[in-house]
Parts: structure tokens; C-alpha cells; sequence
């Protein structure tokens, strides 16, 4: 730790965390805020610019792992619930812009279990992308299932395609949908024709498939 950076180690039982930033503390908290000042100014503006976003992000590299075996694990099963390992990777540059992924595995709450639970988000030209999956396999007492939600956060707005596979991998939701920013709120249209919800395809048209929310949430 020293003023022009932090480099920090945390480990307790089998949790570790690893900290590098490209700035000291004070310097690191300061561009954060000035980016979260930055982002709430375009996203009121309902125009995101990415290249002015990831030259004013705080250059950050943040990993962790975990097991059953440390306080945080025990926390949470005192809160009902609990999981079998967890990594997580979180980068930012302002080269790149904002990366990471995270993959939990075994996580219980009460008597549900999901057998793997895959977030991620990736730079994409002009673009931020972001895939979220949680994943039952065969072996899982309850639902054997595999989704997948799949999407980009653009200029003005941003998209989203969502699947759902059963246990024989049929699919039962394939689901795109689109958010516009508009001057006064946010315009929610289906991407598809020919949308797929509860194993049944819907015909739509723009006309009779959109949701209006203004920027007062009404």
C-alpha cells in the first residue's frame, strides 16, 4: 500500500481476495465517484457514451475465491444459505472499459438448489456486453434445466435475448427484447416476430407489443 497504488491480500479459511489498483485509495474513491457522476449525467441525458465512460474509470483488478470453509460462507448459512465454491474476477481499464465473470457453484437456499450460477460482463465494440446463465445438470434432485439470458448495453438503449431448455433441452422461452432511451423515458418493444414463451410462439407486431416508462416511473 503506498500512495501511487494498492496492492492488498485477504485470506480467511479458504477465502482469498486480491486487490491491485492503478491509484492510491483517496485517488481510487475519488474517479470512482467522478465516473458514477459521469454515468448518472448520460444515463439522465438518456445517451451513453462508452469511450468517455472507460477513460474516466478507476483502473481496478479484483479477484476472489471461495469455499464452504470461512466467515462469509458461515454468514450466509445463517441466513439459509450456502454454496459449494465461488470465483470472481472484476477488471477495469481504460483501454478496455469494464470486464469480469463470476461462477458459483452449488448454491442452496432453503430447499432450492441451482447447480451452477455464470454471470459475465465484456467490452464489445461501441457496446458492453453481459451473460447471465444458471444451469440444473441431470444430477440436480429437483429441476434439471439450462438458461441463458444474453445482452448488450448500447448508445441509446439496450438489448436482451433470454432462452429457457427443459430437462430433454426443448426449448421453452426464446425471448428478445429491446430498451430504446426516448427524451422522456425508457421504450420497452419484443425484438421478435415470432417470440417463444411457455413452449407456445406468439405473433407480434411493434404496434401491440411495447411497454412506455417515464423517467418519472409511471
Amino acid at each position: 500500500l503506498d500512495h501511487d497504488s494498492i496492492c492488498a491480500h485477504l485470506y480467511a479459511g479458504d477465502f482469498k481476495a486480491h486487490l491491485d489498483t492503478g491509484g492510491g485509495l483517496t485517488a481510487m474513491m475519488e474517479q470512482g465517484e467522478f465516473f458514477l457522476d459521469v454515468f448518472r449525467n448520460q444515463m439522465e441525458a438518456h445517451q451513453l457514451h462508452f469511450d468517455s465512460l472507460k477513460v474516466n474509470l478507476p483502473v481496478v483488478h479484483l479477484e476472489m475465491e471461495s469455499g464452504r470453509d470461512n466467515p462469509i460462507c458461515n454468514f450466509l448459512l445463517m441466513k439459509g444459505y450456502g454454496y459449494k465454491s465461488m470465483h470472481a474476477l472484476l477488471e477495469t481499464s481504460k483501454e478496455e472499459g469494464l470486464k469480469g465473470n463470476m461462477d458459483i457453484y452449488s448454491f442452496k437456499s432453503d430447499s432450492l438448489q441451482l447447480d451452477t450460477i455464470h454471470l459475465s460482463i465484456f467490452p464489445k465494440e461501441n457496446t458492453q456486453g453481459f451473460r447471465a446463465q444458471v444451469h440444473n445438470n441431470r444430477k440436480n434432485p429437483q429441476y434439471v434445466f439450462n438458461s441463458i439470458l444474453d445482452g448488450e448495453l448500447m448508445n441509446d438503449g439496450a438489448l436482451a435475448h433470454l432462452q429457457f431448455f427443459d430437462q430433454k433441452n426443448r426449448p421453452g422461452v426464446d425471448l428478445r427484447v429491446r430498451m430504446h432511451m426516448e427524451p422522456e423515458g425508457f421504450l420497452f418493444t419484443v425484438d421478435s416476430e415470432h417470440p417463444l414463451i411457455a413452449y407456445h410462439n406468439f405473433n407480434v407486431t411493434p404496434e401491440n407489443a411495447y411497454v412506455f416508462l417515464r423517467d418519472d416511473m409511471q
